[in-house]
């Protein structure tokens, strides 16, 4: 009997926070907004069954998925708790979706 390893193709974005002289990130509220998007995805529907991880070591966020969607989806919740934190998305730049390949 053989065996037989599957390997899914997963999707990350890098988020940096980008600051010019004036600007400082809140990182406590940073934070919470990670930890609110982290709670978000574990709970919704469209994320069932599937690994769906936020990453963030208080330089960079990174979303890591199967699929793009759920990468754009992530991208749309953790947008929306960043600024209902008082966040500016501006601050934010947001990486090209890449593809990392591995066990997922």
């Amino acid at each position: 009997m053989e065996s037989m390893a599957i390997i899914t193709i997963q999707k990350v974005i890098t988020i940096v926070p980008s600051f010019d002289i004036v600007s400082e990130l809140d990182l406590q509220e940073a934070d919470n907004a990670v930890n609110q998007t982290r709670k978000e995805v574990g709970g919704r529907y469209d994320f069932k069954g599937s690994k769906a991880e936020v990453e963030w070591d208080h330089k960079e966020i990174t979303l890591v998925a199967e699929d793009e969607y759920k990468i754009e989806a992530m991208k749309g919740i953790l947008q929306t708790k960043l600024h209902r934190r008082g966040l500016d998305i501006k601050g934010f730049e947001f990486g090209k979706i890449e593809e990392a390949g591995g066990d997922f």
